[in-house]
Formats: C-alpha cells, structure tokens, sequence
C-alpha cells in the first residue's frame, strides 16, 4: 500500500490513533509488557502491510518489546546518572551534566538508527526494496547532537534521484516508521491533530519518544504537514533551491 496524497498519509495516521486511543492500558503503561496492547497495534498495522508481507505476528511483537525495553534502559540508565549530580554550579558538576547529556545523545542516537532498519525490513516484507539510493538526515534535537529519551525524531530523507514514483514510495517508508514509533506508546494524541478526540479524549501522559507530529507548528518530518506536505522528502538540488527560495523570501 502506498499512500498518493498527504491527506491519505494524514487519515491512515489519524485512524491509527484513534484506534489505540480505546487502548487504555496501550496508553495508560506505555512501558508495560501489554499483550492487549501489542495486538491491537499488529490489527491496525496489519491492513498496512498487505498479504505480500512475510512478516509473523510473534516477530513484530517482540521487536517492539525490544525496542521499549530498551527504551526504558536507556531512561532508567540517565535518570540514576542524573540523580547522582549535586546541585552547584561548580565547573566539575557542570563537566558531568555535559557528559550525561553527551551520554544520552549516543545512546538516542542508536536507538533512532535502531528504529530506521526495522522500519525499511518491514515496508520490504510486503513491496519492492528502496528505487534508489537515500540518506536518512536528523534535524532538531537529533541533529544538534542533544537528543534524550523524550526528544520528538525529527528527520528528512535525502534522495539519489526524484520522481512521483519515488517520493510515493519513500512518503510510505516515513509513514510505516511513524506507526513502528507510535506503537511504542509514546506519542500523544494531540500531535496528530485527531479533531474527533478533541472534546473527549483526555490524554493526560507526558510523550516520551515520538516523531513530531502534522499539526501546523509541527511536520518536522519527511512527510511535512497539512500546509506543505512532502517538505523533507528531496535530492541534495531541490533541497538547495528550496533553502535558496527560503533565504530570499521577504520576511
């Protein structure tokens, strides 16, 4: 399945949320060992994949305990870490708040390139493999080199070659990695920008690791948003002019 609109990505992401939203523990203990919870993430990916896909059931659910354990090591790792700083301001406190956060960043860092690789073994279960070389690029806190295990994964694809055909393709791989990162529990509800949830559903967690959402002060991401959609999804010459386009812009 490919998706040939940004409003279908949009809707196929939105009916995922709302979907798990009537998960209460899937919500509630993203941490836990939840069998409820995995399988109703596998009914809704299961549509997505197809019947080409070669993947079980069992090998998805314990690649998503895998990657929450070890989510949760990383969170249990930093949080004894931090606990263990005094509260001065001396230059040797300080020097261990910046190795604690250098520390986090490495560790994020695997983990975001942990996610990539399973996401694209995935997408290949059930279609072709990638119509071209690409780079996956990291921006904000990922790119800064200050990530931490309740940073949003913000990033682009970069691109050997462009089409329609091509960017249907690599739009689909981004929206399969933002379902394998939603089904960890982490992302809120709000930053999908569900309108049917909004007067009832009350999701009153702190997001942990989450891609940034497709609400209109958001779409850090290969898919963009409502208001430019397919933003990051570019070679290294659009992307070029599309940063030369925006420098010259009034304003």
């Amino acid at each position: 399945m490919h998706f040939t609109s940004n409003s279908s990505f949009i809707l196929f992401l939105q009916a995922f949320h709302l979907h798990i939203a009537a998960e209460s523990q899937f919500y509630a203990y993203p941490d836990a060992d939840d069998a409820d919870s995995r399988e109703g993430a596998w009914q809704v990916l299961k549509p997505f994949l197809g019947e080409k896909t070669t993947l079980h059931r069992d090998d998805f659910f314990r690649e998503v305990d895998r990657l929450r354990k070890t989510l949760l090591s990383i969170r249990k790792s930093l949080t004894s870490d931090s606990a263990s700083v005094d509260k001065s301001l001396s230059e040797q406190t300080l020097q261990k708040l910046r190795d604690i956060m250098t520390n986090s960043d490495s560790k994020m860092t695997d983990f975001a390139k942990d996610v990539m690789p399973y996401t694209l073994k995935l997408f290949t279960s059930f279609t072709e493999e990638p119509p071209c070389s690409f780079a996956v690029i990291a921006m904000g806190s990922f790119g800064r080199g200050g990530a931490t295990p309740y940073s949003d994964l913000e990033y682009r694809f970069l691109l050997e070659h462009s089409s329609e055909q091509i960017t249907d393709y690599f739009e689909s791989l981004a929206v399969l990695s933002y379902f394998v990162i939603g089904a960890l529990g982490q992302t809120k509800i709000n930053s999908l920008d569900v309108k049917e949830l909004n007067d009832w559903f009350v999701d009153a967690r702190k997001h942990g690791f989450q891609f940034d959402g497709i609400t209109k002060s958001a779409g850090n991401i290969p898919n963009g948003n409502a208001n430019d959609p397919n933003q990051f999804i570019k070679t290294p010459e659009q992307l070029c002019k599309e940063y030369l386009r925006v420098w010259e812009s009034p304003g």
